[in-house]
């Protein structure tokens, strides 16, 4: 993992630490319906980079991959339907970049990759995130970036 500011502290107390901060006065443990479906879109999204990379292999360029995959989307284990504007940017550079009414395009973006997926419908958009304040929620964000 990268140093990244993130050498004092472990990743884990990192994003407790976050957590905390976002979730105010809701109970500890309720910090895991805010952190795992993040971490588990995290995940989605390098699965869907590597499989882009795959793809942008055969013909030429992640751009082609991309307009590949979305009119195919067979051609991907879980098809995400995020694509950051830099096309050979990770897709999790969507997430990590937002700056505007975070809680609010986070639960879009979540529910919008459910919808498309079967299987982590129900997991990953179980949360509105649009309650979060937005300070803290992104130093959530940053640590999760540095996962896998």
């Amino acid at each position: 993992m990268p140093d990244n500011g993130l050498k004092d502290k472990s990743l884990e107390s990192w994003i407790w630490d976050a957590a905390c901060s976002i979730r105010g006065a809701k109970d500890a443990p309720k910090y895991k319906e805010v952190i795992l479906p993040l971490i588990f879109t995290k995940r989605l999204c390098d699965v869907f980079d590597d499989e882009l990379n795959r793809i942008a292999k055969e013909v030429g360029s992640r751009a082609k991959a991309f307009k590949l995959v979305r009119h195919d989307k067979k051609l991907v284990r879980f098809y995400l339907p995020l694509q950051p504007k830099n096309p050979d940017d990770p897709v999790w550079s969507v997430i990590r970049t937002l700056s505007e009414k975070i809680g609010e395009q986070l639960t879009t973006h979540l529910r919008g990759i459910a919808d498309a997926n079967p299987l982590p419908k129900g997991i990953i958009d179980r949360v509105d995130f649009c309650y979060l304040r937005a300070s803290p929620f992104m130093s959530v964000i940053f640590p999760i970036s540095f996962l896998w």
